[in-house]
């Protein structure tokens, strides 16, 4: 669901700004040609790091519409309408696992989170919807500071309704993340500056 954060540094960035420092850095490379439909990628003005989305409903999209291309000469006319139907319910139901990945420095892979970051917390309280595979500041001003200056935000990527709790990881290492770990009540943030939920660290 993180479309509006880096998946490293965890602060707002600017799709079209990024984008464009992307195509200046990689234009010329072998890897800028690895850009694909419904791929997009992008250099954190903030940070420097590189990160990329997948919208899985995009690619599904795209087999669907190659797979009618070639059924529909063999297949009655009315079927494949009908199953040009269904691909904006195909991509309505992949695209909520569509997120930001980290890109390693030589752009040629998506690198996983470190488990040493991984957490579990408890929600306390909630106030607004909150959804796996999010962003969420931990600090309120977060945006407003120096990348990797300060306690580091939360990437959830899981939520167990039943038993209220959450799983992910601290996006970067920070000497701050231990302190609010131990503290009894968290406020987690949206991307609007609101508060989300209260927490507690487990």
């Amino acid at each position: 669901m993180n479309k509006t954060r880096c998946p490293w540094c965890g602060k707002l960035i600017d799709k079209e700004a990024d984008s464009e420092k992307y195509r200046k850095k990689y234009f010329y490379s072998y890897s800028a040609m690895r850009l694909s439909f419904g791929r997009h990628y992008g250099v954190c003005s903030h940070c420097g790091k590189i990160y990329n989305n997948v919208p899985r409903s995009a690619l599904i999209s795209l087999c669907v519409l190659l797979g009618v291309a070639v059924l529909l000469p063999v297949i009655p006319m009315i079927a494949g309408i009908l199953f040009i139907a269904l691909l904006p319910i195909i991509a309505l139901i992949s695209s909520r696992d569509s997120h930001f990945k980290r890109i390693d420095d030589n752009n040629s892979g998506v690198i996983k989170y470190d488990e040493r970051q991984k957490f579990k917390a408890r929600v306390i309280e909630q106030y607004r919807d909150m959804y796996a595979l999010d962003i969420f500041p931990i600090f309120k001003e977060h945006d407003e500071k120096e990348p990797f200056s300060h306690v580091s935000p939360i990437f959830v990527t899981k939520i167990d309704a039943k038993s209220t709790e959450i799983e992910g990881y601290w996006l970067y290492e920070h000497a701050d993340n231990a302190y609010f770990a131990t503290l009894g009540t968290v406020h987690i943030y949206d991307s609007e500056g609101k508060v989300v939920a209260d927490i507690t660290f487990i």
